[in-house]
């Protein structure tokens, strides 16, 4: 008994170190450091495509402010997605993101994670940790948004005018809406970072200046930052059927 035990652990080591020289084989042939070369190689051009796109962006942003027209004016808003619940948001298909635009957000799940985060029906998804969807295969982005903890950047637009006279006029007194003034256009372009540890006690979030806000229980940190501007003054597609609930 003890000779046959032996020789199985003979075998298994002569097997070990047959497995383990065949894997130094594969790792120093050629194709795998092409491999790895190709991937830094197509990494360095996502990031290149993704600046140059935020930069033609930019460019259309500072036309239309120019000519005088309409343009659309951008808030930020980060998460963390720390738990296994998931996001809650279902988005548009491939056909419905344009140039310069995220994951169109066609509906929010009521009671969902997004939900509770503040994310609105109409937002884009633009970033997940850190890397920019617009430039990744869809694939990539669905590991992504599997992986926990995730942290994704959302993007909400709006109009404004460039002309200062033009802004939203005043209700009058008789107007319902009257005792809920409207913010500022021109003070849209603001930033709202925060991690939710597990998205626990977040009731709601209203966007504007002041990034003013609701919260109960523990668990949230906010605070306000400049938000890096990615502008179009393309209007936004119509948006077909949903593609995917997440």
């Amino acid at each position: 008994m003890a000779q046959q035990a032996g020789q199985a652990v003979a075998e298994l080591q002569a097997y070990l170190a047959a497995s383990q020289q065949e894997l130094a084989d594969v790792m120093a042939a050629p194709h795998v450091e092409e491999a790895e070369k190709a991937k830094f190689e197509n990494e360095e051009l996502r990031l290149r495509l993704a600046d140059a796109i935020s930069r033609a962006t930019e460019a259309q942003r500072t036309l239309a402010l120019s000519s005088g027209g309409a343009v659309e004016s951008t808030e930020e808003l980060g998460t963390t997605l720390d738990s296994n619940e998931q996001v809650g948001a279902m988005f548009g298909p491939r056909e419905a993101r344009g140039l310069g635009r995220g994951w169109p957000v066609l509906r929010v799940r009521p009671e969902s994670w997004a939900e509770r985060c503040g994310v609105q029906n109409g937002d884009e998804l633009h970033r997940a940790n850190g890397q920019p969807i617009e430039v990744l295969p869809e694939e990539e982005v669905m590991e992504l948004l599997r992986q926990r903890p995730v942290e994704l950047t959302w993007v909400r637009r709006s109009l404004r005018t460039s002309d200062p006279e033009a802004s939203t006029p005043a209700a009058e007194p008789s107007d319902p809406e009257a005792v809920r003034p409207s913010l500022p256009l021109s003070n849209m372009a603001r930033s709202v970072m925060f991690s939710v540890a597990g998205a626990e006690g977040v009731l709601g979030l209203e966007w504007g200046q002041g990034a003013q806000r609701r919260r109960e229980g523990r668990g949230t940190e906010i605070a306000n930052q400049a938000c890096p501007r990615l502008l179009s003054a393309t209007p936004p597609p119509l948006l077909p059927p949903p593609l995917r609930l997440l």
